[in-house]
């Protein structure tokens, strides 16, 4: 989901945000297989924290991020309706509406939400492409995830909204094997900040 961050100084406020981000989003987080789908991913560096969460169910998805940093925090929700249009490729959208709440700006703000995901199986592993828009602030994301069957995955990634946020990150990936669990290693190139970070994914 797409957020905005200015530029983050580390404080001992921000690094008790982020404590309190990873238990509540562990908290919420239901054991694999008892959706059709979970995926919560949570990166972490000495400056900022973001993690997101999705769950599955039928042709609905519901999702929710957060994003941490010294200067303020703000959460995002979004619904989304799932349904393939015909035209014979491996095409994904979802729509809803988003909502987000600004720590910045002391208020929440209301949107609309699309995205669109294409899962390609290779002879080596897979490709996942995924953009997701959101009307609130114009926020964007768009990611390509390169997943070798050792379970080593490439990803490049863009994000950005119309109040002046925007970077791109580089990260590298490995899921064990026979497990939804994955560790991340990564790097935002404009933010010059690396990051660790850990996903489970279900689907």
């Amino acid at each position: 989901m797409p957020h905005c961050r200015p530029p983050p100084l580390p404080t001992r406020a921000a690094r008790a945000h982020r404590a309190a981000l990873v238990a509540a989003l562990l908290a919420a987080a239901p054991l694999p297989g008892r959706a059709n789908g979970t995926f919560f991913q949570l990166d972490s560096s000495d400056r900022s924290t973001t993690g997101v969460y999705a769950i599955e169910r039928g042709r609905l998805q519901f999702g929710l991020a957060r994003a941490d940093w010294s200067g303020g925090f703000h959460w995002t929700g979004q619904v989304t309706w799932k349904f393939t249009p015909a035209l014979g490729l491996p095409l994904v959208l979802r729509v809803g509406p988003a909502a987000q709440y600004s720590h910045v700006r002391q208020g929440w703000a209301g949107g609309g939400a699309l995205v669109a995901e294409s899962y390609n199986p290779t002879g080596w592993g897979s490709v996942f492409l995924i953009g997701n828009y959101s009307t609130i602030q114009a926020g964007y994301f768009a990611m390509v995830q390169l997943n070798h069957r050792s379970g080593v995955s490439l990803e490049l990634a863009a994000s950005g909204n119309n109040d002046g946020y925007r970077d791109q990150t580089v990260a590298l990936g490995y899921r064990f094997r026979n497990t939804p669990f994955s560790l991340r290693l990564g790097r935002k190139i404009r933010a010059e900040e690396t990051f660790l970070g850990f996903s489970i994914n279900t689907y």
